[in-house]
């Protein structure tokens, strides 16, 4: 089991980016969430088998087909955390 921070920079708001992310993550059973955030941007947290997480990440580089994603921001993290499920966030709290 792995976790990885994500940071998705380009036309990724108002075009089913968190949707398209919550579907890639529960196809593979990813936990987590994914979140809009006020400089345009999405972020999100995957955690789950190694050979999972990277499926996710590639498909967060191709995007959903509304989406134009410029960057992916990849940063590995210490630890897991006891996510039950893969949810989109609403606010900043997570």
């Amino acid at each position: 089991m792995v976790r990885y921070f994500i940071k998705v920079k380009g036309k990724v708001q108002g075009v089913g980016f968190r949707k398209y992310t919550k579907k890639i993550a529960r196809k593979y059973n990813i936990v987590g969430w994914v979140r809009n955030v006020v400089d345009g941007t999405v972020e999100a947290e995957i955690q789950g088998k190694n050979e999972y997480v990277d499926q996710v990440i590639k498909a967060l580089h191709r995007g959903s087909s509304s989406s134009k994603v410029r960057s992916v921001e990849v940063k590995k993290m210490k630890g897991l955390k006891n996510y039950k499920s893969f949810k989109i966030l609403y606010n900043s709290k997570v």
